[in-house]
């Protein structure tokens, strides 16, 4: 997302914005979402016309964190664990905004406070995907069973709804149609840094695919797909995955 991009999804006559942002997903080993929350507050740390309030239920990993500017934090100390991170969200995140007279919060994850918001609080969320809609069976149980609860009142609730995509935005349109014209597509940037490292692969032509190796990625579908190509054109374009183990039991080299 581009450092104007969450402005845009924003109505506001003041000339100054306190902007609230849940960075738990900054804590311990940086995620595809983590990665993606990092780079848009780098960018929007720049900004002379926002204030940015840090919360996270854990203590962020100093490695990230400490290249961000910011206007203040609250950082409580619990484990990283999914229902503590829920009553963290819904119980105690409300009041921390209420007393910072938050004018928007953005979480970036389907994980807003669904009660005891301060009514001039905007609440904005990205959503990556909808996994548990379309291939419920490639997640965890747990996993699913909490988006399948949450997503949809997310949805309802919010201001407004960041989709990093125009097919998850349809989808959007599909499920809660309701609630579509909330949604607005913003699409991925490019790290300075990425454009700035000097390491290149050995291949002029590839295919290359970047992301957690796990069920829903549908990497073994990938593979199926690649041995079907002609030899030649296998031979020209070789197929490069880049990422790290998830979860489950996919191996990539049997």
């Amino acid at each position: 997302m581009a450092r104007n991009e969450l402005f845009k999804v924003i109505s506001s006559k003041k000339t100054t914005i306190r902007l609230g942002v849940d960075i738990s997903c900054l804590s311990g080993n940086l995620s595809g979402i983590g990665k993606y929350t990092y780079e848009n507050l780098f960018q929007l740390s720049k900004r002379k016309d926002v204030e940015i309030f840090f919360y996270s239920y854990s203590y962020p990993n100093e490695k990230y964190f400490k290249y961000l500017s910011y206007y203040k934090t609250h950082f409580m100390n619990f484990n990283q664990n999914g229902l503590i991170r829920l009553f963290w969200v819904n119980f105690i995140l409300p009041i921390k905004l209420k007393r910072d007279e938050i004018d928007v919060f953005w979480a970036p994850s389907p994980r807003i406070p669904l009660f005891f918001m301060p009514s001039k609080t905007k609440l904005i969320f990205t959503i990556h995907d909808f996994v548990y809609k379309v291939v419920p069976k490639t997640m965890r149980y747990y996993s699913y069973l909490v988006d399948k609860f949450y997503v949809g009142k997310c949805i309802r609730k919010s201001y407004k709804i960041i989709c990093l995509s125009q097919t998850t935005k349809n989808q959007l349109s599909k499920f809660f149609p309701e609630n579509s014209s909330k949604a607005y597509v913003t699409s991925f940037g490019i790290s300075k840094k990425l454009i700035s490292n000097n390491q290149s692969f050995n291949f002029k032509n590839y295919i290359l695919f970047i992301g957690t190796l796990e069920p829903r990625k549908d990497v073994l579908t990938l593979l199926k797909a690649y041995a079907h190509l002609k030899e030649e054109f296998r031979l020209k374009y070789k197929l490069i995955i880049a990422g790290h183990k998830g979860w489950g039991s996919l191996n990539l080299l049997a």
